[in-house]
């Protein structure tokens, strides 16, 4: 086979004409181009080292129906299946028990966290979005809604070890490479900023940055509405004809709370009128803030750095 490849090099043949050209050998062009490297930086001496001589054990017909099998198995039963544990049972590494899916036409899926949600939960989520959906599009006011939710940033932590990646020369061992790259620090009370943010379909209403080791409660969180701030942004985005979504957090919910809303004149979401679980229908908990924890908290931050940070872009990141 590197005989053709080499002839087809001297005629100065590229990967994707000599794999073209040649259907019979079953070349992949990716393959063929890693051969042809090696021969021109060999001067067309390239000979491939010898094998091993270890019989391939791996793709045989008896674990290929074998791992459909357990495959079908798993699927029937919902079990995910755990390439480690698939090339224990079989005898062959946890590689090529993926190449063997590969080949079987599986790919893998990574599974994502989410709301769990008992049969009540999902009962009252779907009556209470259906009450919800007609008293907001029978008038046409959806977009009145006025989204509000809190959230706490960590300053300082040591990022994500499963995304982060130290790639050094394939001959140096791992010994030899400087710990101090391959330890990611746990901070121990790391700090921490709260932010309070409100938005709606129709753009950017308030965001309260919260000073150091300030957390949200009742007192604090009356004053937002206080503030003429966030009534004057509302009124404007929406004429004055606006409705706060906000959870069953104790401080939203307050008696001291509801009572202020009355004599402000903002009307609200009552806890029970809105779905429980739900933060999948808020933009803020499955959008706005993954992006700014994606933003701003994968480095190392002071209070006041991202405090000014959040200040400047306050309008344009939301």
């Amino acid at each position: 086979d590197r005989a053709v490849i080499k002839e087809c090099v001297r005629r100065n043949e590229t990967a994707t004409v000599i794999v073209s050209s040649h259907p019979e050998f079953g070349w992949g062009r990716q393959g063929v181009q890693r051969i042809i490297e090696k021969i021109k930086a060999s001067d067309g001496d390239y000979t491939p080292g010898k094998s091993s001589g270890r019989p391939k054990t791996a793709m045989t017909e008896e674990i290929l129906e074998e791992i459909r099998r357990i495959h079908a198995h798993h699927e029937a039963n919902r079990i995910p299946l755990s390439l480690r544990i698939l090339g224990m049972q079989l005898g062959i590494s946890k590689t090529s028990a993926g190449r063997i899916l590969k080949k079987l036409g599986l790919k893998p899926l990574r599974k994502v966290y989410g709301q769990h949600l008992t049969r009540t939960q999902k009962r009252k989520r779907r009556e209470r979005c259906r009450k919800l959906l007609h008293r907001f599009r029978a008038r046409g006011s959806e977009e009145d809604i006025i989204f509000s939710d809190e959230k706490i940033f960590t300053l300082s932590h040591g990022g994500f070890k499963q995304l982060e990646r130290i790639y050094v020369d394939k001959n140096i061992p791992k010994r030899d490479v400087d710990p101090e790259r391959l330890t990611m620090p746990r901070v121990q009370n790391p700090k921490k900023l709260m932010v309070w943010c409100a938005f709606s379909a129709k753009g950017p209403v308030h965001m309260e940055i919260f000073d150091e080791g300030e957390r949200l409660n009742g007192e604090r969180y009356r004053r937002i509405f206080i503030d003429w701030r966030f009534r004057q942004r509302a009124r404007q985005l929406h004429n004055g004809r606006y409705i706060l979504q906000q959870d069953g957090a104790t401080c939203h919910t307050a008696n001291a709370t509801r009572a202020l809303f009355r004599e402000l004149n903002i009307k609200f979401i009552d806890k029970d009128e809105w779905p429980p679980k739900s933060p999948d229908l808020t933009p803020l908990d499955y959008r706005l803030w993954s992006w700014m924890l994606h933003r701003i908290s994968n480095a190392s931050h002071s209070p006041s750095t991202l405090k000014g940070f959040t200040l400047r872009r306050r309008k344009r990141s939301l």
